[in-house]
């Protein structure tokens, strides 16, 4: 869960090739390389006019939900400090392609996208899809 103040960004995947485990420990360790200064990762984030004190603190989780013949969801949620405004772009700019350099294009399946009827963490309809940023 969030911490206060923090921003969450939940994502949601068709399952790739790509371990669960294997999946979260690529994501945490950009995350932790995001908050190095002059990092790669801090400086392909600073491109986006995010610092790398901005991801002091910043965590994420991985799991999967559903299995056998049912539907199966990957969700991805990063929680970071005060970068409301730039997180979903950090995600698609400097964090997904360091997993797909490391792990492969297929590490996730397709996006979910927006309006597909699935349901949130909590067994509830998520109203925007694949994002939840307004938590902060």
């Amino acid at each position: 869960m969030p911490k206060t103040g923090q921003t969450r960004l939940k994502l949601r995947y068709r399952p790739g090739a790509s371990d669960i485990g294997d999946l979260q420990a690529e994501i945490l360790s950009a995350l932790e390389e995001l908050g190095v200064p002059n990092s790669e990762l801090a400086r392909a984030a600073s491109t986006i006019g995010v610092t790398a004190d901005e991801f002091a603190g910043a965590t994420g989780s991985v799991e999967q939900q559903g299995k056998g013949f049912g539907e199966v969801v990957v969700i991805i949620a990063l929680f970071a400090p005060a970068i409301n405004h730039a997180l979903r772009n950090v995600w698609d700019e400097a964090i997904w392609p360091r997993v797909k350099s490391r792990l492969g294009a297929d590490a996730v399946g397709k996006e979910i996208e927006e309006g597909d009827g699935d349901q949130d963490d909590d067994g509830d309809q998520d109203d925007d899809g694949d994002q939840d940023d307004s938590e902060s």
